[in-house]
């Protein structure tokens, strides 16, 4: 596609999980890119070993940030968190309450959940995951649906219309154009969550004809910060290296 001086260049990531190292490589990548708006589509903190340092860097950087239902954890209360948090998770959470204290608490309870923009005439809707209607005071987020075909995003997603859609939640990267509707659904995949050393992103760039989706992948030193989790006395540092960046 020709570019052109009227572009608008954006860059969307989302799911960082306080892996405060992948994220400086991204936010430096990002400089280089040249991007006017920089997005998080929520889960900045937890399951990292980095909480209060990673959303310093998002916020330093003016980043545009969602809420995730990590968010949510932290700006709710221990006793709500008991009604639907797993004990051995409860634990984790309530480190990361620990980590950041109260000194958040305001920025993030006011981060929208939705958040639609409009790009050189282009309709989008940046969210961390699909709201669930019927579930009040706890995570407020519908179940991962993990077969994201065009049937079940199109589903997913149908209490909106915009055309390209980009959403987080889900860690593995995915990119989904529905022949019928012509909408597309695009997960840039966890930035701090993998197991391999690269923290995903992606770049849009909204011409007066168009758009362009660039999928970015940064390499990273994740054996650094899996150190850095094993050293710590973070709750379930065990379980989250395994699961989450695949290092027994």
């Amino acid at each position: 596609m020709k570019l052109n001086s009227n572009s608008i260049k954006i860059a969307v990531m989302t799911d960082a999980h306080g892996n405060l190292l992948a994220l400086k490589q991204v936010i430096n990548d990002i400089e280089i890119e040249g991007c006017t708006n920089i997005y998080h589509l929520g889960d900045s903190i937890a399951i990292g070993p980095y909480p209060k340092e990673t959303l310093d860097l998002l916020l330093q950087n003016n980043v545009v940030m969602l809420m995730g239902n990590h968010e949510h954890y932290y700006v709710s209360d221990e006793d709500k968190l008991k009604t639907f948090i797993p004990e051995h998770e409860l634990k984790h959470q309530l480190w990361v309450k620990s980590e950041l204290g109260t000194k958040y608490i305001d920025v993030i309870k006011d981060l929208p959940y939705i958040l639609k923009e409009k790009f050189n005439g282009m309709e989008v809707l940046l969210q961390h995951y699909p709201l669930d209607s019927n579930i009040r005071d706890n995570n407020s987020f519908k179940p991962i649906c993990k077969d994201q075909s065009p049937n079940n995003l199109t589903d997913l997603f149908k209490d909106s219309t915009e055309k390209l859609v980009f959403y987080g939640h889900h860690h593995p990267y995915h990119d989904c154009i529905v022949n019928v509707s012509g909408r597309r659904f695009i997960n840039p995949g966890s930035l701090g969550c993998s197991h391999d050393n690269f923290a995903r992103y992606c770049i849009a760039e909204f011409f007066s004809e168009g758009y362009n989706i660039t999928f970015k992948k940064v390499e990273y030193n994740k054996q650094s910060i899996v150190n850095d989790m094993k050293n710590s006395n973070i709750p379930e540092k065990e379980f989250i290296c395994k699961v989450f960046y695949g290092i027994e």
